[in-house]
């Protein structure tokens, strides 16, 4: 059975019925269309491959979510990032927007390659807000960043979710 690493994912919204995640497209990327996090069932709403981001969801019940960020981040924004590096274990990294590079943010702080699909948040109003989640690489030719906040927003419109979700 395919799985997916909590750490590697990160939760923005829920319906009624549904909690939604995002990931990596790398983390997820088979034929399978129901996955596991943590022994929960997840199931693959949609994707963008070349933006290397994936839609998922699961019950309710299953986690606390942090909401999308409102706007694009700007150069010099504090982003908080968390993920697995395979090198050290759970890691939680701060670092600034230093630029973009297509549909990617480009960050000082450290991303490394098990980081891929775990959350980068930044503050707006002095609330946590889902910026995107780690790239360390796409098929644009980044190595290391964060996919964009309006990847992750067009992820949920195409699947007909826009606002549906709180």
């Amino acid at each position: 059975n395919a799985g997916v690493n909590a750490a590697s994912c990160a939760s923005f919204a829920q319906d009624e019925e549904w909690s939604y995640l995002v990931t990596a497209y790398l983390a997820v990327n088979s034929n399978e269309k129901i996955l596991a996090v943590d022994g929960e069932k997840v199931e693959v709403v949609n994707y963008n491959a070349s933006s290397d981001v994936a839609l998922l969801r699961t019950r309710k019940d299953f986690a606390s979510y942090v909401p999308l960020a409102r706007r694009e981040a700007e150069i010099g924004n504090i982003v908080i990032g968390c993920g697995i590096s395979p090198h050290i274990g759970k890691v939680l990294s701060r670092g600034a927007i230093i630029g973009k590079f297509n549909d990617a943010y480009l960050t000082d702080g450290h991303v490394d390659y098990g980081f891929s699909g775990g959350g980068f948040y930044v503050f707006e109003n002095g609330n946590p807000r889902l910026l995107g989640v780690a790239l360390f690489k796409s098929k644009d030719g980044i190595i290391s960043g964060i996919s964009s906040v309006h990847v992750l927003r067009k992820l949920v419109k195409d699947a007909g979710l826009e606002g549906k979700l709180r």
